[in-house]
């Protein structure tokens, strides 16, 4: 009878203490999750890790992910380019929350003013209208205009037109004359500062917008000198797709005389752009 009573107790001490290593252990993952955060190993680790990130965060986390926003230089192990990409997922975390950080707005902007990189300014301008949409106040909304505003008369290539397609986003017509992407698209398509690539984006969206204008600065493009000069294909492929799209017949002679060009892509755009024509 002795020997069962002491089995018994045994058995109760026994599952008593397994339970109390399993919350144990549990509360010891949680200290060393929090008290490392994210491992920073690789990029191809890092990036999963950000990316199994959900909407709920910790606060120590977030932290974390504010400090990578802010950070221009690589960490090490890291190069430029996937520093940029570790840097875009943490910020894409961040904007996810259920709950966002108090600090993401300052953070967000002292990044914005200080950035060295242009790529990074670039992917922070994208993300301009998820910022405008969290905005707490007047004052910071305004902010994210200027921004906004600055960007879209930068004359880096890539800068004016990434700005285009955010503020199209942005829901522009609450916004201001200064805001309209028919007006920055007309400016950016005569003047002459700008890249043929950012001249591209303008078309295709003022395409959208103004079709008889678009019309006339695709025909303004394709009947310049150096019809294959390289630096503007680009440009002549989004003025061909135009008239593919708001052309008439009297246009059709024109975009056959690109079936004849040198470029391979002018031909094919041509081609196809006849086709839809006919």
């Amino acid at each position: 009878m002795i020997s069962e009573i002491r089995l018994q107790r045994f058995i109760l001490r026994y599952l008593d203490m397994r339970v109390f290593l399993h919350i144990f252990l549990f509360v010891c993952m949680l200290g060393i999750s929090n008290s490392f955060g994210i491992s920073f190993v690789n990029y191809s680790a890092t990036a999963i890790e950000l990316k199994s990130m959900g909407s709920n965060i910790l606060p120590d986390e977030s932290e974390e992910l504010l400090k990578v926003v802010s950070e221009d230089t690589p960490r090490t192990g890291f190069s430029e380019e996937e520093w940029l990409a570790i840097r875009n997922d943490a910020l894409d975390v961040l904007f996810r929350q259920k709950k966002h950080s108090s600090y993401l707005f300052s953070t967000f902007r002292k990044s914005f003013n200080t950035t060295g990189k242009v790529a990074w300014r670039n992917y922070l301008i994208q993300n301009l209208d998820r910022l405008y949409s969290i905005a707490a106040s007047k004052k910071e909304a305004e902010e994210v205009k200027s921004m906004l505003f600055s960007s879209l008369n930068n004359t880096e290539s890539g800068i004016p037109s990434t700005a285009l397609l955010t503020l199209v986003r942005m829901g522009y017509k609450d916004m201001g004359k200064l805001y309209s992407p028919v007006y920055h698209s007309k400016r950016i398509l005569e003047k002459k500062f700008y890249s043929y690539i950012d001249k591209a984006t303008a078309l295709n969206i003022l395409s959208d917008m103004d079709t008889d204008l678009a019309r006339k600065y695709a025909i303004i493009y394709l009947t310049s000198e150096d019809k294959n000069d390289a630096n503007l294909i680009f440009l002549k492929m989004a003025s061909i797709h135009v008239l593919s799209r708001h052309g008439n017949s009297n246009d059709l002679k024109l975009l056959e005389s690109f079936l004849s060009s040198t470029d391979s892509r002018l031909r094919l755009a041509a081609s196809i752009a006849i086709k839809k024509r006919k």
